[in-house]
């Protein structure tokens, strides 16, 4: 992989990250009001907190559930690129270095020759 994709895929999936977590707080935040509202509610009216049907509270569960995992992937593919990037750029470093010592030997060969 040339290192301009992977300084490509590196951005895109730094934009994906971040905009993950930022959808992971908008309904952890949600869900933590929902949590306290329906908290207020059942100290107010415990029996009809007790008739309610739990399933939409239960889905925003299971809704940051997915986005913590997404999260989680995210965030590793994340590493996984920026390792992959630092080899990159370690590779073509020990490659100008080699270039570089190649041309001072010649250079200095040359020197010596003439």
């Amino acid at each position: 992989m040339q290192q301009s994709q992977l300084v490509n895929e590196f951005s895109n999936s730094f934009k994906d990250v971040l905009a993950t977590q930022q959808q992971y707080q908008r309904t952890k935040a949600a869900a933590d009001k929902l949590a306290n509202d329906f908290s207020k509610f059942s100290t107010t009216n415990p029996t009809e907190a007790q008739q309610l049907d739990f399933a939409e509270v239960q889905k925003s569960v299971a809704t940051l559930g997915q986005l913590g995992e997404q999260l989680n992937q995210q965030q590793s593919h994340y590493h996984q690129l920026t390792q992959q990037l630092a080899q990159a750029e370690k590779a073509e470093r020990q490659k100008k270095t080699k270039l570089i010592i190649c041309g001072i030997v010649v250079l200095w060969v040359l020197y010596l020759v003439f």
